[in-house]
């Protein structure tokens, strides 16, 4: 829920003292449908002598309110009592389920009413809020004679739900054709620019959004932010009663036609001058058309080729519903169909790469489908996810575009109709990939998101089998560290379904609903491999399904009825280790399952290490599935599903009951202002010729008005933003091109350098549209300023993950160059262990910046969808976001590489800073350039960490005139078992097996032989795992002191970050 911070702190804070006199409600309901107000108190001190009734439509009730009153009121329509005698409202339920609230208070999407009465000053405070979303017009009107700042009328008079945005509708249980509130951005998207916490937490940073503004364009006197307080808090003094109207008339104005007066003028104008203002009008708008030409002409050239590089590696575009009709050809070959549209396989124009294009129904719902679909699938890049190429958003026309994956889904892998089936090996590889999928969008991705949907038929297979989760039309994006999440409806697919998606009595709604639906996809593949014991269960009349049977069977040790008779020892490991992770995944209680990461943990440990888990027991066989949830099997994917048997969730009744009222919304539509009419003067007969002139120049005016008007809708029907909702849509897809004068004015003509470098200079910005600071850097127009923006520019945009810099958009015009991304306001790296610093990081500290910035390097160099080497790590580059977590930056030197280019690439020079340049880099002797050269670098960031901690060992190791430099000294010491030298005598056991673990990864990520060096996933495991079990590297030995740098190098030492290096002394490797 929102925070509402000026009026909830006079509602908390206000100390209430019992006045003796009272004050009247007169609460009336002028809706066509019946309205039950519920009432909260904010205080202990009072109460109200009701906080729940019903009111029928034409009612009206007086409430005796206390003086010193403090709380909120709202309306709740559409409410029902159960079978079981459940009381519930389809919008602003109290949950209490009774029509009195007792103490509870209103579900969003809500219409709110805060009051405190005889407060500060003995005046009122009250307010109309939508800050939680809106579900019913309403208005304030004070009585009596009050007197202060405003003492006015307050509300929202207007029907909100007609103009609410198609993603934050909330639909009724029967009628799909007209909404019945609408959400608020912060509940529906969770992002912090719309729910105004993190970095958007104050006043200057929380500012109104695309949707805020338009609810505050609707009803501007109403709370439609956070900090919208300058004119929504009314202040009355010594008004003592107050009327709250529902659903007031306000038809007054809309119905009134115009009047005419057809009486004779006065004075009657030449017919000269009413000719010249016919041509001048006429003139003046030809110029008008003229000006708009130009404009529009301007602002959509693409002006060279260089610009259509640029758009080719943006990866994400969008296109016209023509050219998705062209590459479709007409949509002509169907891959499938769902509950949401249809997909068809076509050709990218511009590559001729093969395509899925999912065209989704015109019809209630696929605005939240497509929402979800391309906001979520544009903030992610891994090579376990289907990559989102593009979209189309015509109103209607709707279309999502993502790589074709030539083996279809799971399911048709795993079904009873495949005569081969897979190996176990390559089950076990589609298990963790799936995994590694779920992992990364719930710790890794940018945004975290919760699937909702995982299912075999949502799990495509690219040419060689490996897994992609696609189809996000569920999903829900999450705040980064949000654990709960909040549910208006179930969700997802029956059989997949997590326990606590029917009721909360089985926990809370959360990340670990995926962990669930993943574990019955693994126990589905089990089934796969002996099919006929799959059958067998489900033929079976007795209560036992397929994961209980495999339970028992697991738990008897008569594992040949699981797994077949020929299956070896190794496959058998692989089937246990699956079993045992599966059936940990579908338990009960959410707080039991693993996480995502501890999956992939068991499915790539020993398997002795496994415990059998408890027995699922949730569970009945599949004839009780009632009918409402057998409906709620419609799914978006490829093929049919095909699965074995699957239980069904015991459940009570009211956990499946949907509240349902014969009251239906009938409120009419504004009345549209009359036309004006046509009036007959009983003309006279006799024409005059001023009155010929006049007409023909009217006539000229009207006519260019004509033409423009045509050129206005054609132009806008082919220009990519149409209306409110494609801004929406714009929103969410995060990566923009902006204009360099639009770059201009969001960094207040440069004015506040953040830092320079070789290729150009960053200033600190704010984006337009929210308000978010950004980082821009606005590139030098020098030799090498082309492939440098290139390079970032195609890096960055293929990149998603919590340790990587987020990129948000760049400026492209000819030499006019600028990239923007996410501003970190604490620097780099290198601030925080340079000589200056008076207090060190803990050891804790660095060991977790450490291992965040060996997960991004790990994303880059295996999970990004395009495999990436940075060639330019270094502490200038890790930047650090509010929390300290490491962020990689600038990948101006970075090299894309082929998805199975783990080796040797290709390098024309050296790249890359002095001092963390990799051997092979410099000279082929030592080997080829590779991911490698990564890893080299990031020990040496990790050496640099570890001498922060003691500055005086480095400032000794300075002073020395021998060739013995820093990672040699500490090897040597290392070695020796002086400790004490290289991380200080107070240090505490556990802070001296972080920094063994620090020194021993950092030693072999140094090591000479780029084969020698772990790879970075071998890395994150030597950091994670036990001290005991990582053994002393050979020494490196190939370095000489940094005096024998040569001057080209020490040039090369250029940075574009934030903050000026100053590290202890590096040395340099020999150039051959």
């Amino acid at each position: 829920m929102v925070a509402r911070f000026p009026l909830m702190f006079l509602l908390v804070s206000h100390l209430f003292v019992l006045g003796v006199m009272s004050r009247n409600f007169t609460i009336e309901n002028k809706c066509d449908y019946t309205v039950w107000p519920g009432f909260l108190t904010m205080t202990t001190v009072v109460s109200l002598p009701t906080t729940g009734f019903s009111l029928k439509k034409g009612e009206t009730r007086v409430i005796n309110v206390p003086s010193s009153w403090s709380g909120r009121l709202w309306g709740r329509s559409f409410c029902s009592t159960s079978s079981t005698g459940n009381f519930s409202c389809a919008t602003g339920d109290c949950g209490s389920g009774k029509i009195e609230c007792s103490g509870a208070g209103a579900t969003p999407p809500t219409t709110l009413i805060d009051f405190t009465l005889d407060g500060t000053n003995g005046q009122d405070f009250y307010d109309v809020s939508v800050v939680n979303g809106y579900n019913l017009p309403l208005v304030v009107v004070p009585q009596g004679s009050g007197s202060g700042r405003t003492c006015s009328s307050v509300g929202c008079v207007v029907n909100l739900n007609k103009t609410c945005p198609s993603e934050l509708k909330v639909m009724g249980s029967s009628d799909k054709e007209h909404p019945i509130a609408c959400m608020n951005a912060c509940e529906k998207f969770g992002l912090p620019e719309f729910c105004c916490y993190g970095e958007y937490s104050t006043p200057e940073k929380c500012q109104a959004t695309l949707y805020s503004k338009n609810f505050k364009n609707e009803c501007p006197l109403a709370y439609s932010y956070a900090y919208d307080n300058e004119n929504s808090t009314v202040r009355c003094s010594n008004s003592h009663n107050y009327v709250i109207t529902f659903c007031p008339n306000n038809k007054n104005s809309a119905s009134q036609s115009s009047k005419e007066t057809n009486g004779e003028t006065k004075q009657k104008s030449s017919w000269k001058l009413k000719l010249i203002l016919g041509v001048s009008a006429a003139s003046t708008m030809m110029i008008i058309i003229v000006v708009v030409i130009i404009v529009r002409t301007k602002n959509v050239r693409m002006s060279d080729w260089n610009d259509q590089n640029v758009e080719a590696v943006e990866m994400l575009k969008r296109y016209s519903y023509t050219r998705v009709k062209k590459m479709t050809n007409s949509f002509a070959h169907v891959l499938g169909k769902g509950g949401f549209g249809t997909v068809y396989k076509g050709n990218l124009p511009e590559s001729g790469r093969d395509v899925a294009v999912k065209i989704l129904k015109e019809s209630e719902g696929d605005g939240e489908e497509f929402i979800n679909e391309v906001a979520s699938m544009s903030r992610t890049s891994h090579v376990n996810i289907v990559s989102l190429l593009g979209f189309c958003y015509e109103r209607n026309k709707r279309a999502i575009i993502y790589e074709f994956m030539p083996n279809g889904s799971l399911d048709k892998y795993i079904s009873q109709n495949m005569s081969t089936k897979m190996e176990w090996k390559r089950l076990y590889d589609i298990a963790v990939g799936i995994s590694r999928g779920l992992e990364y969008l719930h710790n890794r991705c940018v945004t975290r998101i919760v699937h909702f949907d995982i299912k075999p038929q949502n799990i495509l297979m690219d040419g060689n089998l490996c897994p992609k989760i696609s189809d996000f039309g569920l999903a829900k994006l999450c705040k980064n560290k949000e654990s709960i999440i909040s549910m208006l409806h179930m969700r997802g697919t029956f059989g997949y379904i997590a326990p606590e998606m029917f009721s909360k009595n089985f926990g809370a709604v959360s990340h670990k609903s995926d962990v669930y639906s993943y574990g019955m996809v693994v126990l589905e593949m089990i089934g796969a491999k002996n099919i006929e014991k799959v059958e067998y269960s489900g033929s079976n009349n007795s209560s036992m399904y397929f994961p209980d049977w495999v339970y028992k069977d697991f738990e008897r040790g008569q594992i040949t009825r699981i797994f077949g008779d020929s299956i070896t020892d190794e496959e058998e490991k692989i089937a246990k280790k699956l079993v045992l992770v599966a059936l940990w995944c579908i338990q009960t209680n959410p707080s039991d399952r693993p996480s995502m990461i501890k999956v992939i943990e068991m499915l790539e440990g020993n398997l002795e290490a496994l415990q059998v888990p408890p027995n699922p027991l949730l569970f009945s066989p599949a004839e009780t599935v009632p009918e409402i949830l057998e409906d709620s099997d419609e799914t978006s994917t490829f093929f049919n599903p095909s699965s074995f048997e699957s239980g069904t969730l015991l459940t009570s009744e009211d956990a499946l009951q949907h509240g349902s009222s014969n009251n239906r919304s009938s409120a009419a539509d504004p009345p549209f202002p009359a036309q004006p009419s046509k009036e007959t003067n009983g003309g006279t007969k006799q024409k005059s010729a001023w009155k010929l002139k006049l007409i023909l120049g009217v006539l000229a005016a009207l006519t260019v008005m004509i033409i423009i008007v045509v050129v206005i809708i054609v132009k806008t029907k082919n220009g990519t933003k149409s209306d409110w909702d494609d801004q929406n849509v714009e929103a969410v897809v995060m990566l923009k091109r902006y204009s360099y004068k639009r770059v201009k004015r969001m960094t207040n003509s440069f004015a506040n350098v953040l830092g320079k470098g070789r290729f150009g200079t960053v200033y600190k910005g704010k984006l337009p549209d929210s308000g978010r600071d950004v980082a821009v850097k606005i590139l030098k127009e020098t030799e090498g300023n082309g492939e440098e923006f290139i390079n970032e520019v195609a890096s960055m945009s293929r990149t998603s993950h919590v340790n990587i810099v987020s990129f948000l958009g760049f400026c492209y015009e000819r030499n006019k160059r600028a990239i923007i991304y996410e501003f970190m306001p604490n620097g780099s790296l290198d601030k925080y262990i340079s000589d200056n610093m008076s207090t060190k990081m803990d050891w804790e500290r660095l060991y977790a910046i450490a291992l965040g910035i060996s997960r991004g390097l790990e994303y880059l160099h295996n999970r990004c969808v395009t495999r990436i080497v940075h060639f330019d790590i270094k502490p200038q580059n890790i930047l650090m976001d509010d929390h300290l977590c490491p962020k990689i930056s600038d990948f101006g030197l970075a090299k894309l590489c082929k998805n199975k280019e783990v080796s040797i690439i290709s390098m024309l020079d050296a790249r890359g800073t002095a001092g963390y340049i990799a051997p092979e880099v410099f000279s082929k002797n030592f080997g080829g350039a590779s991911h490698k050269s990564d890893v080299y670098s990031y020990g040496m960031v990790i050496l640099e960490m570890i001498g922060a901690r003691n500055i005086n060992m480095v400032k000794n190791a300075r002073s020395t005139n021998s060739s013995v430099y820093f990672p040699d000294w500490i090897y040597k010491d290392f070695e020796q078992g002086e400790i004490i030298r290289i991380l200080g005598d107070q240090i505490t056991e556990e802070e001296e097996k972080i920094a063994k673990k620090m020194v021993l990864v950092g030693l072999w990520c140094i090591q000479t032989n780029p084969s020698d060096r772990p790879p970075m996933i071998k890395v994150i495991e030597m950091l994670e795992g036990n001290l005991e079990a990582l053994e002393v590297p050979p020494k490196p030995l190939l370095y000489l002191p940094a005096a024998t740098v040569p001057e080209t190098l020490e040039d090369s030492n250029e940075t574009t970050s934030f903050s000026n290096p100053t590290q202890f002394e590096r040395g340099t490797p020999s150039a051959s």
